[in-house]
């Protein structure tokens, strides 16, 4: 809304890796979330990942200072995706949405027709793992200056 005036406007949108960017697993749990990732216990593994806060603060002040819609991508299977998507609105995430990107050929593929698309936060090693939206950053310096 802009001085009165309802907007039809597209927002940018930013894609968040939530596996190792916005939340990691400590040590001692990695063994539990491994296990149960291959039993297909979804919730027991989410409540593995710990969120990185100053992550969480970077999503806020670009969803209110620089107008950006958030949305969170995971690379587990869809169920896993709704049960984050419950608790990232449980704990007030500025996303909008959560999407699975599983398996990660296919979601790269899907890219191509997301035209609103401005870019893909991501934690892991592989350079070219989303194309040229994909940009790695380290999830303990990271600002969000760069949008």
């Amino acid at each position: 809304m802009l001085h009165g005036d309802l907007s039809s406007e597209v927002l940018p949108t930013v894609l968040f890796a939530w596996e190792h960017l916005l939340a990691q697993v400590p040590e001692q749990l990695q063994d539990r979330e491994r296990r149960a990732a291959q039993r297909g216990k979804w919730e027991r593994v989410l409540w593995c990942w710990e969120p990185n806060e100053r992550m969480r603060r970077v999503l806020n002040d670009l969803a209110w200072r620089k107008n950006r819609q958030i949305q969170v991508v995971t690379f587990y299977p869809e169920k896993y995706a709704m049960i984050l998507a419950e608790r990232l609105e449980d704990e007030n995430y500025p996303c909008a949405d959560v999407v699975c990107g599983y398996p990660r050929g296919e979601f790269g593929r899907a890219l191509v027709h997301m035209p609103w698309l401005v870019a893909v936060y991501h934690a892991e090693p592989h350079p070219f793992l989303f194309g040229h939206w994909g940009v790695r950053v380290d999830p303990l310096t990271y600002s969000g200056n760069d949008l």
